[in-house]
C-alpha cells in the first residue's frame, strides 16, 4: 500500500452522510443492485456464492447479498468504516433475517493476501476504490486475483471524461487545463494528485477505455458497461423540483445502458467474468 492512498478514517461519518445519506449515493446503490439483477442473474439463482467486497466502505451491497443467502467479506482500509458498517448490519440484520453471513477484514488490498486465498471467491465487487489510490491498475489486479476461473467481477470507477465534460460545461476551463496538464505529465509527482482534508472529489479519475483493456490483459470478458449517474450530475438543479426521486432513477435506468449517455456517466460500471 502507498502512503497515499486515502483512507477515510477522519471523515467517515461526514462520509456516510454527504455520499450515501444523498440523492446521487441512492442512486449509486440503486443503480448497481439494479445492474447485478440485469447482467448477473446467478447472484440471484444460485446460492451460497462467496463475495469479496473490497475496499466496500459501509458495506451496502454486501449486506444485501447477504441477505440472499451469500457469504460476504467486507474489506477496507478504514477501520472506523467498518465499524460503522458492523453497527448498521447488526441494527438491520433482526429485520432483514439475515440468510448468509459477512465477515469484516480491516486492511488495504494491497495487503489482502495476508488474510484471503487467491481465487477463492465467486464474485468480486471494488467500487469507487481505484480513484482513490496512486497504483490503480496493480489494486485491479489484487482484487482479479482473488477470483475463481468462471467467477464474476464488478467494478466501477470515477470517470475521466465525464468529471472533465462537467467542468468545460460549468465553464472551468483554467481548471480543466491546469489539471489535464498534470494528470497527463508521466513525470508527475503522485502526490500532487492525492487529495486531503474533507474533500470528498475523488483525486483520479480513470479513462473507462483504460480500465477496460486492463481487465482484458487479466483475461477477464467484459458482459456489460453501463453508466451511473448519467443524467443526474448534468441536471440544473433549479429545473428538477417538479420531479421525483423515482423520475430520475427511471431515466437514470433507461440511458446508463444505451449508448452514447453510458460513456458520461459520472461513473462507470464494468460487469464481467474471469476466463
Amino acid at each position: 500500500m502507498s502512503h497515499l492512498d486515502r483512507n477515510f478514517d477522519d471523515i467517515a461519518e461526514h462520509f456516510q452522510k454527504k455520499i450515501y445519506g444523498s440523492q446521487k449515493g441512492h442512486i449509486r446503490l440503486s443503480r448497481l443492485w439494479s445492474d447485478f439483477q440485469n447482467y448477473l442473474p446467478e447472484l440471484f439463482s444460485l446460492s451460497n456464492l462467496s463475495v469479496l467486497d473490497a475496499g466496500g466502505g459501509f458495506g451496502q451491497l454486501s449486506f444485501e447479498l447477504a441477505k440472499t443467502g451469500h457469504s460476504a467479506v467486507l474489506s477496507d482500509i478504514s477501520q472506523e468504516m467498518l465499524l460503522l458498517a458492523k453497527q448498521s448490519h447488526q441494527e438491520n440484520m433482526s429485520e432483514s433475517e439475515l440468510n448468509g453471513s459477512i465477515d469484516y477484514i480491516h486492511a488495504p488490498i494491497q495487503e489482502l493476501n495476508q488474510h484471503i486465498s487467491p481465487t477463492s471467491f465467486d464474485f468480486v465487487m471494488c467500487h469507487a476504490v481505484l480513484e482513490w489510490v496512486v497504483d490503480p491498475k496493480d489494486v485491479l489486479t489484487d482484487v482479479i486475483h482473488f477470483l475463481k476461473p468462471g467467477g464474476w467481477f464488478s467494478f466501477t470507477v470515477y470517470n475521466k471524461s465525464a468529471v472533465y465534460f462537467r467542468n468545460l460545461l460549468k465553464g472551468n476551463f483554467r481548471w480543466v487545463d491546469r489539471w489535464m496538464e498534470q494528470m497527463e505529465d508521466p513525470d508527475a509527482d503522485p502526490a500532487l494528485t492525492m487529495i486531503k482534508g474533507r474533500s470528498l472529489t475523488p483525486p483520479g479519475p480513470i479513462h473507462p477505455d483504460t480500465v477496460e483493456a486492463w481487465l482484458l490483459e487479466l483475461d477477464c470478458q467484459l458482459i456489460k458497461r453501463t453508466g451511473v449517474r448519467v443524467l443526474d450530475d448534468y441536471l440544473n438543479k433549479h429545473l428538477t423540483k417538479g420531479h421525483s426521486q423515482e423520475d430520475i432513477l427511471e431515466k437514470e435506468a433507461y440511458f446508463g445502458i444505451r449508448a452514447p449517455y453510458n460513456k458520461m456517466g459520472r461513473y462507470v460500471h464494468f460487469i464481467g467474468r474471469k476466463l
